[in-house]
C-alpha cells in the first residue's frame, strides 16, 4: 500500500503542473442613471474569465474619460486627485490578489473583490492534487 502512495506522489511531481490564474484590473465607466452628461468610474476585476466590478465612487464628465489609458483627461487638481485614486486602487487590488495567492487561498474575482475592502480573507480552497493525495492517503492507510 505505501509503495502505491509513493508511486502516486512521484506521478504528481512529474505530471501535475501547478495552475496559474489569469488576473486583470481595468477601469471602466458606466452611465449615471439620473445624469446623461456624467459617468461613474468602476474597477473591473477579472480572474480566469470571471468578472466583478467595484464602484470607486467618482463621477466625471463623459468626454473626459480616456479608455485607452484608463484615466481622466485634464490637468486640474480634481482630475489629478481622481487619477491618483485610480492608481492607488489598482495597486491595492494587486496587493490583495498577491496576499490571497501567498496564502494559498481560493482565488476568484469575488474573493479578490471581497478582500479589497477587507470583507473576506479566510476562504480556503483546495487544489485537485491536494484532494487526490488525501483520498489516496485515506484509501491506503
Amino acid at each position: 500500500m505505501k509503495n502505491e502512495t509513493n508511486h502516486f506522489k512521484t506521478y504528481q511531481k512529474q505530471n501535475c503542473m501547478e495552475t496559474r490564474n489569469s488576473f486583470g484590473i481595468d477601469f471602466i465607466t458606466r452611465k449615471c442613471k439620473t445624469d446623461n452628461k456624467n459617468v461613474l468610474i468602476y474597477a473591473r476585476i477579472t480572474v480566469n474569465g470571471e468578472v466583478k466590478e467595484i464602484s470607486i465612487k467618482e463621477k466625471i464628465e463623459r468626454n473626459a474619460w480616456n479608455n485607452a489609458s484608463e484615466i481622466v483627461n485634464g490637468k486640474t487638481i480634481e482630475v489629478k486627485k481622481i487619477n491618483n485614486t485610480i492608481e492607488n486602487i489598482r495597486s491595492r487590488i494587486k496587493e490583495k490578489y498577491r496576499a490571497l495567492e501567498d496564502k494559498g487561498a481560493l482565488i476568484t474575482a469575488e474573493s479578490v473583490k471581497n478582500s479589497y475592502p477587507g470583507i473576506q480573507l479566510s476562504q480556503r480552497g483546495h487544489k485537485l492534487t491536494e484532494l487526490l493525495a488525501d483520498c489516496v492517503y485515506y484509501l491506503f492507510n
